[in-house]
């Protein structure tokens, strides 16, 4: 038997397997304080032992080495490890025991931790030792040693030599080297974690030595792998990632609960102050000095939490990685159940159900396995089994450190259940199912026994032993966890009583801890902890507790004893979970109704406890009872929730909780949970309470109020903390005098903690906090949602119906009555709340929100005093008479509930518009404003301002409510007001006033009815008085009609104080004068132009605001005058002029429109224009155009001068111009019937448009083709284009001659603005930019010529500017002079010649001596004769206008034709043929006869090649040949149309003339270079028609044009020629057989032939077609010689003989090829062709001297001579055999030679030989004679030989 080791205790078990040569057994692996034990995991009976002096050593066995269970992150996952045990015997020899393990690394490390007590042969070594330091997580640096052990890194205090902790080699994932930023040197090492990637940074010179020191001993030692991380990092990465990847951002970091402790540790001498804080998934530990973090522990980590029975305070936390060997931290607070009841329930929440409260720590050596692994299933079973059975053997280790004599008696029952407590999870049995198996075990059965087990052991009236009681409640909640306990609760018999009164008597005993758990234990039994559940047992189970109301009074009891007393914090927390799976939704659905409704009765009955528990310090039990209490409200009947209601007024929790709700800070993130939380339950008192929502409406501002029934979303990014700075303040001092008096913390401790949260963490909190309210348990099953719909039957993972029964009854559920539901929209009125506002219904800021905190401080301070005071009595709030008066608000003019003052300054309340806008009635509103404007009359300053603010506050809400108001019935009476009003002020308040009324279509129809359009015109006027506006750019170039004359000074005005008294005239700054000096009054009566009679100042505007009026303006003229025409504008768009549905035009004409076409009106609109104010000039145009649109009178609208005035606008806004301008300009009548007809065909737009005058003419067209927007963009720009010639410089100069021909008005205007313009035709203006354009059709031709600068300009009517250009050119060709003469008009207009002399230095002929008295003097006549005027002047109208036009334009008259527009015509032309050939081809040519009077001109111009001439680029004979070239290339309709002309002989005169002037050193562009390429063009295309080679071959017509060719071909440097010669010699030799025998016979072989040699094939070859590389265009040249050369030989024997003569006949075959070229340029050796350099040299010569005899002898070509075989062979081909065309010896060197023709070949072959055999017969004869005779004699020989050589060469 072995002994056991003495005093030895069990420190870590592990279950593993014993390796022996009898087989495996399980074994439980035990390592202790004194040695290794081994047990019997049946019987818990010892089995070996090894005392730690006995231990050699624990190593990795050598036949197996996997990664082990421990290392892995799913449990059960992993193959096993194995592992020896080395140890001493009796005999003092090794043994080993080998043994395997998923937990080998964990093992070992436990056994090494101990390796100093270990039997060594030799000292053991000491660990090498590092100086260090250590990087805090809270960036503190910290002097370390580090000690290097054989299974860990322990951190050593360096001065005094503690162990702080250890970093175990299992738990490490990497080593990561340390860096400086920008530095690669290794200044230290970081550890990274296995399990959450933690890093702890160290920083040690010596760190690149370390590594792979630390990797070989955990891979040796542990069996575990430690990477070396390639990648190092920096300190900033350290800084970032210290948490790990999975926790360092602020969703983690971020807490909503806070405690102050102090911890008590081994790495502390004394006890440190920590702030513990808990966030959504973290326990942080911080530094309340800095508030940095200086421990993070995931919530999932913890194991448990001790609550210490010995002390109030203490308290431990357990975690999974807890060393067994270390003593664990303890922390003390005032507050720990409050926190150990947060902490908990934050636990839960994060998914971690295995965590409990208890009074004593888990005993490591009792559990088989790590905390943070689940045990075998085997293990479980077993220990269930111990709880039904105790097992035999007996432990090594003590039972009860208390009773030590118990140790070893056997095991208690006691320590039976601190091991099954200690091994299954304290969220149930893992495997509590019976699993698939012959020799499974039943565990429903096991599960069932072991509760009757812990029944029969029932304790409970025995109270000595409480941890017995509280062991027996932890495996009860264990046990019924499991789905097998939880419906033991109704199936196991007798159960349900023998639980129920075992947790009756346990309450009895009145200890919070067995209390606590027994509550646990009913809440298990309620709630299923399980997933895979059925609803039917949850009924069944709440059915049985929830029906006896005596026991839950009692617990009820329990529960209000601990509010009242402040206590039990966990108790109340379990109790408030009892009454959440009872009551709270969707627990309560499982609830039967009838005992629902008798415990909510029962709560509800003690409401008053729950409004207690709102003040509790405790997060988890505020959001508990806010649960209960809306559970409450929403299901009980209206009688309870009424009376909740009625409880939260009468107890005074409303105004605590709305303090709460509205002025926590949302940077105090401890309070800020609880701020939503009484945010809830102001929703849920307020809902459906009238008295509560009554007391809200005299808390707040009816414009606050608004928002709760708003609709309005509210804003998702809301910071408040950026709105309630004042109340941080308030908060941050409160908090802090709080603290002061309960935790003495001082005031740094509190600011520098406060200044850490930033505001990303708030915005993180807010985010969450909302789940928060969540239970923890509902959270558990949705985060397992997925696992238990893969196990339940119905995807849910809720199985309904558990039983297979059929005759079972289906689960009813109870159906939540939700009676009373938030329906008001909180969060927004919660964020406008925060915010500032300054809105006429709604002031609210600081001042407000601090005096409303103010109020609501003082009454529940003076209401908590009232109950101090209350003696015993029960005291309710007198909410009934609390207002908040905001005194603050006092000062302000309120008209119902709107501020004036606000609404006056913010104007339109159309502008941000939400609930708080509509906080009035509109209607009642806008009459208390009409009437208080009505009672106030101006009789002082004040009442008069009073009026004024009334005035504007009608205008503001008539704009936001018109429709609610409705038309207003005094229309009519405001128009009046604003007739007869003389106060600046209430004038422009009216004129607003009206710009609102007419949002209503009945108020437009009132003002029009009661004249207002009239009354608005006349006010408008007064915008020509407006002198101060800015001026606009180039505004001043408006001229008067004299330099000394000013503004106001044109005597205009006349007066009267009698009856047909007339005094005046008189200027209207004189006007001025005279009523200063009292020489009229008011009743005196004006007159002046534009009024309709005589009348008294206060019915003339003019005089009316300028000498009679007072008051402030609000509008200066200009702003008034934009504002009527806002109003007209806006009146005109009700009124369309055509139907909205049918687009028909509306008959008779809208009212208003006619109205304003009215004489009295529209002159004074148009003359608006004159002001040149860019917002007016706007406004206006977009009037007119409105007025404009089928506008029965709008061919009258010239007579406005609207055109002048419109285009006298020197700003940039002139869109709204350009839709007038295109709409109208076409459209007015300013030309008579006879002026109309006597144009005869001149209906051109330029004649049509009324500015034909103004602009010019292709301006027009550009408006009339391309629209106003283009039009706009082009009036406003810098244009020099072919359509378009426009400049600022134009622009300034029409306005300058519009100013002058209103030289005469414009003053007038000034002094008297109800002048109305007298319209007088302008004349033509003339731009000098245009001197030198021609304009046809739509194009500047000057511009649309130059290909240069721009190159293919669309064109969009070719075939219109065609036609157009054949009539300018034939009205260019027949202009004549003017046929009248400068005396002659300047005696229409009445002038004396010897004055205009007198008067003028300039000559007669040279334009008008005197501009301004030509000027006045058509004046004077053309409003005498106008026919509007005087019906008989219509003729001398005309001629007034013909002798204007001619003297402004006399200087520009030209006699006869104009040579350079004749050049653009034909430029026009030729590049329409050319560009748009295919359009143009079915159309004759109708331009030939000009275009031959040109060439005949030309062709008899005895200066045609003068130096002038030849050098001019618009010379016109190559641009008429070109033309012609293009007219014949296009149709042959043209070409015969030039043939019947006799256009060819004409053109052969001008070529024949040209090319005999040619010479080497002419260029390519010269003149007569020109004048050939297009000849020779023109005959190429002539070459095409039968008719026209008729003629080339007459000697007496064309055949001279073919020697001119030939003698062109000469100029070889002219290439762009002679490729034009080619062409032609290619038409005429393709359709004429006997012009290819008169061009050879001039000599075109010669010079074709000659062209072939300057080409190169490797260009070709390379692929680079660029016309700027000269050997390209020789190359294309050289094909254009073979083409002709091509075209030159069929049919042409003479031609065909020089081919192959000087060609070879292969060659001659193929010239249509353009590999000719490759091959005539290359040398060749092949059977059909030997060609090398000595036969081009040689042919290249034949032609040269060929060429000069052509020149010599007139181009006369010897054809029978030329060419002829035997007058010319080649050196190279005088050696070859020949047969067939075919060099036989390069044939037999290349037999492999495809030949074309092989029978041919064979043919000739054996032709060649049969001819040639007697030469061979008398040869084989002279070879045998030679041989015979040769000894007779050398003589002989040599005759032989002579012969010899005679038949070789026959053969």
């Amino acid at each position: 038997m072995t002994h056991s080791i003495p005093d030895n205790r069990d420190l870590s078990c592990y279950h593993v397997t014993k390796h022996s040569w009898r087989g495996k057994y399980k074994r439980i692996f035990s390592i202790g304080t004194h040695g290794i034990s081994t047990y019997e995991p049946s019987t818990l009976g010892l089995t070996n032992s090894w005392p730690w002096d006995q231990v050699v050593s624990l190593t990795l066995s050598k036949s197996s080495n996997p990664p082990d269970k421990s290392q892995q992150s799913i449990p059960n996952s992993s193959p096993v490890a194995e592992f020896t045990l080395t140890f001493r015997t009796k005999s003092k020899k090794n043994d080993s025991m080998r043994f395997s393990s998923e937990y080998r690394s964990e093992i070992i490390t436990d056994a090494l931790r101990f390796q100093a007590s270990f039997y060594h042969q030799q000292p053991l070594g000491q660990p090498k030792l590092i100086q260090s330091s250590k990087i805090h997580w809270s960036s503190q640096r910290v002097s370390i040693l580090l000690r290097i052990q054989s299974y860990c890194i322990d951190q050593i205090d360096a001065a005094t030599n503690r162990c702080l902790c250890s970093y175990d080699y299992k738990d490490i994932e990497q080593l990561i080297p340390l860096v400086g930023e920008g530095d690669a040197a290794v200044r230290g090492f970081l550890i990274q974690d296995k399990q959450y990637s933690r890093l702890h940074a160290f920083v040690t010179p010596v760190a690149s030595t370390l590594f792979q020191s630390i990797i070989d001993l955990a891979q040796t030692n542990i069996g575990v792998q430690i990477r070396l991380s390639k990648k190092p990092y920096t300190l900033n990465d350290y800084s970032q990632l210290r948490f790990g990847p999975n926790y360092s951002s602020d969703e983690h970091l971020t807490s909503f609960a806070e405690f102050l402790v102090y911890k008590h540790s081994s790495r502390h001498v004394d006890h440190v102050r920590r702030i513990l804080c808990i966030t959504e998934t973290c326990l942080i530990e911080r530094d309340p000095a800095t508030y940095h973090i200086c421990t993070l522990k995931p919530l999932t980590e913890i194991f448990g939490l001790v609550r210490h029975k010995d002390s109030l305070q203490e308290f431990t936390i357990e975690y999974i990685k807890n060393d067994p060997s270390k003593a664990k931290c303890r922390y003390t607070s005032t507050e720990r159940d409050i926190l150990l009841a947060t902490l908990l329930d934050s636990v839960r929440s994060s998914g971690n159900n295995d965590c409990c409260v208890k009074t004593n720590r888990t005993d490591r050596g009792k559990r088989i396995a790590p905390f943070g692994h689940l045990v075998d299933d085997e293990v479980e079973i077993q220990h269930l089994k111990f709880l039904i059975t105790p097992p035999s053997g007996k432990l090594s280790t003590p039972q009860d450190t208390n009773h030590p004599s118990t140790a070893q008696a056997g095991i208690s029952f006691s320590e039976i259940l601190k091991r099954f407590n200690a091994n299954v999870p304290y969220s149930g049995l893992i495997n509590a199912v019976t699993s698939e198996g012959l020799f499974a075990e039943n565990k429903e059965k096991l599960i069932h026994s072991a509760l009757n087990t812990l029944l029969d052991s029932d304790t409970t009236n025995n109270v000595a032993d409480l941890d017995l009681l509280e062991d027996q409640f932890l495996a009860f909640r264990r046990l019924l966890a499991s789905k097998a306990g939880f419906q033991a609760f109704t199936q196991l018999p007798k159960f349900r009583e023998r639980i129920g009164t075992k947790i009756v008597r346990s309450l009895k005993l009145n200890d919070d801890q067995i209390t606590y758990s027994a509550l646990e234990v009913l809440n298990t039994l309620l709630q299923p902890m399980h997933l895979d559940y059925d609803l039917r047992q949850e009924q069944q189970n709440k059915s049985s507790i929830l029906s006896s109301k005596k026991f839950l009074e009692g617990l009820l009891d329990i529960f209000l004893k601990h509010v009242k007393q402040n206590t039990g914090s966990l108790i109340i927390s379990s109790f408030l979970d009892f009454l959440t799976y009872t009551l709270c939704p969707p627990f309560s659905e499982t609830t039967d109704g009838q005992h629902f409704d008798v415990l909510l009765e029962l709560v509800s009955s003690n409401g008053r406890i729950f409004f207690k528990l709102f003040q509790h310090s405790s997060f988890t039990i505020v959001k508990g009872a806010g649960s209960i209490m809306k559970a409450i409200i929403e299901e009980g009947s209206p009688d309870i929730a009424a009376h909740m209601q009625d409880l939260a007024l009468s107890e005074g929790a409303l105004p605590v909780h709305l303090l709460r709700a509205l002025f926590t800070s949302s940077g105090d993130t401890r309070l800020l949970p609880l701020k939503y939380l009484s945010q809830q339950l102001l929703g849920l008192w307020s809902t459906g309470h009238p008295t509560t929502y009554g007391l809200l409406k005299r808390i707040f501002p009816l414009g606050l109020i608004a928002y709760l029934d708003s609709n309005e979303e509210p804003d998702k990014d809301f910071d408040e903390s950026s709105h309630l700075g004042r109340d941080n303040l308030r908060l941050a001092t409160e908090q802090h005098a709080l603290t002061n008096k309960s935790n003495a913390l001082s005031t740094s401790i509190i600011n520098t903690a406060n200044k850490i949260r930033n505001a990303t963490q708030v915005k993180v909190l807010e985010n969450h906090v909302q789940n928060t309210f969540q239970h923890w348990s509902l959270k558990l099953k949705q985060n397992n949602k997925f696992f238990a719909s893969s196990d339940s039957s119905n995807g849910s993972g809720i199985n309904v119906n558990n039983y297979s029964n059929d005759k079972q009854q289906p689960v009813v559920l109870r159906k939540p009555r939700q009676r009373i539901r938030t329906e008001k929209n909180w969060r927004l009125f919660y964020q406008r709340f925060a915010m500032d506002h300054a809105r006429p219904t709604l002031i609210w800021n600081n001042k407000t929100r601090d005096e409303l905190r103010e109020t609501i401080e003082n009454e529940i301070r003076n209401f908590n005093i009232d109950k101090d005071l209350g003696h015993g009595h029960l005291i309710s709030w007198n909410h009934n008479e609390f207002e908040v008066s905001y005194q603050c608000l006092n000062d302000e003019i309120r008209i119902g509930s709107v501020y004036l003052r606000l609404l006056l300054e913010q104007g339109d309340l159309t502008a941000n518009i939400d609930a708080a806008s509509d906080a009035y009635n509109p209607a009642e509103f806008f009459n208390d404003l009409y009437h208080r404007f009505l009672l106030s009359q101006p009789i002082n300053p004040k009442q008069s301002s009073m009026k004024s603010m009334c005035l504007q506050a009608m205008t503001i809400v008539y704009a936001r409510h018109y429709e609610t108001i409705g038309p207003f019935n005094d229309t009519r009476h405001i128009i009046l007001m604003l007739d007869r009003t003389t106060d600046k002020c209430e004038r422009d308040r009216l004129i607003m006033f009206i710009s609102k009324l007419i949002l209503n279509h009945r108020n437009v129809r009132d003002i029009i009815d009661c004249s207002g359009i009239k009354t608005f015109i006349q006010l408008m006027c007064l915008a020509h008085l407006h002198i101060n506006r800015a001026q606009v750019p180039l505004a001043s170039n408006v001229i008067e009609s004299s330099t000394t004359m000013s503004r106001e000074n044109e005597k205009e005005w006349y007066y009267g104080k009698q009856d047909k008294e007339k005094v005046g005239p008189y200027s209207f700054s004189e006007i001025k004068d005279l009523y200063k000096e009292g020489a009229f009054d008011v009743k005196t009566r004006f007159w002046a132009q534009g009024l309709d009679g005589w009348k008294t100042m206060d019915r003339i505007p003019q005089l009316k605001w300028t000498l009679l009026a007072g008051g402030q303006s609000i509008f200066n003229d200009s702003e008034l005058a934009g504002a009527i025409l806002d109003i007209l504008i806006s009146m005109c768009a009700l009124y369309p002029s055509r139907d909205q549905v049918t687009g028909a035009i509306i008959r008779p004409f809208p009212k208003i429109k006619r109205l304003l076409n009215d004489p009295t009106c529209l002159p004074h609109l148009v003359q608006l224009l004159l002001t040149f104010d860019p917002s007016l000039v706007e406004k206006i145009v977009t009037l007119l155009n409105t007025l404009a649109q089928d506008n029965p009178l709008l061919p009258q609208f010239y007579m406005t001068g609207v055109f002048y005035f419109i285009l006298m606008y020197t700003g940039s806004n002139i869109l709204p111009i350009g839709h007038f301008l295109k709409y109208t300009h076409l459209a007015q009548a300013f030309r008579s019937d006879e002026q109309q007809q006597s144009s005869g065909e001149k209906k051109d737009i330029y004649f049509r448009s009324i500015l034909g005058h103004l602009l010019p003419e292709a301006m027009i067209c550009y408006l009339e083709n391309h629209g106003p927007e283009k039009f706009a963009q082009m009036f406003l720009g810098e244009f020099d284009q072919p359509e378009t010639i426009w400049s600022n410089e134009m622009r300034r100069l029409m306005i300058e001659k519009i100013a002058v021909h209103l030289a005469d008005y414009s003053p007038r205007l000034m002094s008297n603005i109800s002048a109305i313009y007298s319209y007088c035709t302008i004349p033509i203006i003339g731009y000098p930019q245009l001197d030198s354009e021609l304009f046809c059709n739509t194009y500047y031709l000057r511009h649309l010529c130059d290909e240069q600068k721009f190159p293919e300009w669309p064109i969009r009517e070719p075939i219109a500017l065609l036609k157009d250009c054949l009539n300018m050119w034939k009205a260019e060709l027949e202009k004549k002079g003017s046929d009248m003469s400068v005396d002659e008009a300047y005696q229409v207009l009445d002038l004396d010649a010897k004055k205009r002399s007198d008067s003028s230095d300039a000559s007669a002929t040279n334009g008008p001596p005197n501009e301004s008295a030509i000027r006045k003097a058509y004046f004077r006549l053309a409003n005498k004769y106008h026919p509007d005027k005087n019906p008989t002047g219509r003729d001398m109208f005309e001629r007034v206008n013909k002798a204007y036009e001619f003297l402004c334009a006399a200087s520009k008259i030209q006699q006869g034709p104009n040579e350079f527009n004749v050049y653009l015509l034909l430029k026009a032309q030729s590049i329409l043929y050319r560009r748009y050939k295919t359009l143009l081809s079915e159309y004759k040519y109708a331009g030939y006869p000009m275009l031959i009077r040109i060439l005949e001109t030309e062709a008899k111009n005895d200066q045609l090649f003068s130096t002038g001439n030849t050098t001019k680029p618009t010379a016109l004979l190559p641009i008429a040949i070109e033309l012609l070239y293009y007219t014949l290339d296009c149709s042959e309709l043209n070409c015969e149309e030039l043939r019947r002309e006799n256009g060819l002989e004409i053109l052969t005169q001008v070529f024949q003339r040209c090319s005999s002037v040619i010479t080497k050193s002419s260029k390519p562009d010269d003149f007569v270079v020109s004048v050939c390429q297009y000849s020779a063009l023109c005959y190429s295309v002539a070459g095409h028609f039968e008719k026209s080679r008729d003629l080339f071959v007459d000697p007496e017509k064309l055949q001279c044009v073919l020697r001119e060719l030939c003698h062109c071909l000469n100029y070889t440097h002219l290439k762009q020629l002679c490729s034009c010669l080619c062409k032609a010699a290619i038409s005429l030799c393709e359709g004429d057989i006997r012009l290819r025998d008169l061009l050879h016979r001039h000599g075109l072989f010669v010079y074709a032939c000659r062209g072939l040699f300057n080409y190169d094939y490797t260009l070709d070859e390379s692929g680079i077609a660029d016309p700027s590389n000269k050997q390209y265009v020789d190359n294309q040249l050289a094909y254009d010689y073979l083409q002709a050369l091509a075209s030159l030989i069929p049919n042409n024997p003479p031609a065909v003989m020089a081919a192959q003569t000087f060609l070879t006949p292969y060659i001659a075959t193929q010239l249509g090829d353009r590999m000719v070229l490759k091959l005539l340029n290359s040398n060749q050796e092949q059977p059909y062709l030997v060609w090398d350099n000595s036969c081009r040299q040689e042919l290249i010569d034949q032609l040269d001297a060929t060429r000069d005899y052509l020149v010599k002898n007139e181009y006369k070509l010897n054809v029978e001579k030329f060419g002829n075989p035997s007058e010319f062979i080649y050196t190279a081909h005088k050696s070859e055999l020949i047969i067939g065309e075919i060099f036989v010896r390069i044939y037999n060197l290349q037999p492999a030679t495809v030949l074309k023709d092989p029978k041919r070949f064979c043919s000739d072959l054996i032709d060649f030989l049969g001819t040639s055999s007697q030469y061979i017969n008398t040869l084989m004869a002279m070879q045998i004679q030679h041989e015979q005779e040769q000894k007779s004699g050398v003589s002989r020989s040599i005759q032989l030989s002579n012969q010899y050589e005679i038949v070789t060469s026959k053969l």
